[in-house]
């Protein structure tokens, strides 16, 4: 691969991600657990809780990024994007004020390959536990419309602007379940440039944990991004979630 398909391998990756993991507001679910975290150590406990290099298999993962949070929402002027937009600016409005904290850390594997696999987990702290079920609702009337699909394609085409480059973008089944009721979505994004193809993986988890939104997003190439990865990261994340103190 040369350097410009690798770069525009990354610039779609990042693209990709920031719509899947924050175009619908946050994340919720259910939960075993009703017990509350103190949202007055919500940075604190959200930081804790967030997976880190020994939590994921095999070797090489190391910290990409912390508390680098995007709320941006989809930038192409198409019907689908504007819905999504919609969607993510009225979630937004009914979360916001009542987040007490948050934490955000996101760990790569460099492969060899032109991308590595990253897996990025964020926490949410609310004040009440309604507010991350509320959210995830939101989620999932966004995945019941084929507009989160489209606006992807759109805003892709938008920011590579190249007639010669070809994107498409298909919606498959995520590699493993989100906890206690939560969500799911997973999408493949195949682009030819210059003569070469690749398939990008993506998938994001979203559930509520007592009075927490909790976001887990996998990507990559798709021969990189592996079942055993997807579950690894799950599990590992229900059980920080579990060690967590609680009220």
């Amino acid at each position: 691969m040369n350097i410009r398909s690798r770069m525009l391998v990354v610039a779609l990756a990042a693209l990709a991600l920031v719509l899947l993991a924050g175009g619908c507001g946050g994340g919720g679910g259910t939960s075993s657990s009703e017990k509350m975290v103190d949202p007055a150590h919500a940075d604190t406990l959200a930081h804790q809780a967030l997976l880190s290099e020994k939590d994921l298999p095999g070797t090489g993962w190391t910290v990409s990024k912390t508390d680098k949070f995007n709320d941006a929402g989809p930038s192409a002027n198409t019907a689908a994007c504007k819905d999504i937009a919609a969607r993510q600016a009225t979630a937004q409005a009914k979360s916001d004020p009542n987040r007490a904290g948050r934490a955000e850390k996101e760990l790569q594997d460099d492969t060899g390959g032109p991308i590595p696999v990253s897996v990025e987990s964020e926490v949410d702290v609310f004040n009440d536990a309604a507010t991350p079920a509320d959210s995830l609702k939101a989620y999932q009337d966004a995945l019941k419309t084929s507009n989160l699909a489209t606006c992807l394609t759109d805003t892709l085409n938008t920011q590579v602007g190249d007639p010669n480059t070809k994107i498409d973008t298909k919606s498959v089944a995520a590699l493993t379940s989100a906890p206690a009721g939560g969500s799911a979505a997973a999408y493949d994004f195949t682009f030819t440039s210059q003569g070469q193809s690749f398939i990008l993986h993506f998938e994001t988890y979203l559930f509520r944990y007592a009075n927490l939104g909790v976001t887990v997003t996998v990507n990559g190439l798709k021969a990189d991004v592996t079942a055993d990865l997807a579950k690894a990261a799950i599990t590992k994340m229900q059980a920080n979630l579990d060690a967590l103190p609680k009220q």
